[in-house]
């Protein structure tokens, strides 16, 4: 079996990068971006993305309650 990290890794490294480059060099920019992604997102996945985040909200308090975090 072959440990070393494949593609996909890397590839994500290189999205990740480019994504935190781009926020300490030009955050206005980024929160431009990111506006504009959110503005289309819930234009046209709306009930797909309140329910997507309201799941994964559910989800995070139940791992936190299953752990004895005492959330909730």
């Amino acid at each position: 079996m072959n440990n070393r990290p494949g593609w996909v890794f890397y590839t994500s490294l290189i999205l990740l990068a480019a994504f935190v480059g781009l926020g300490a060099t030009n955050p206005e920019r980024l929160s431009e971006w990111a506006g504009v992604g959110l503005q289309f997102t819930t234009e046209h996945f709306g009930w797909l993305y309140l329910f997507a985040t309201s799941g994964f909200l559910l989800f995070c308090i139940g791992i936190a309650r299953g752990i004895g975090i005492g959330v909730c």
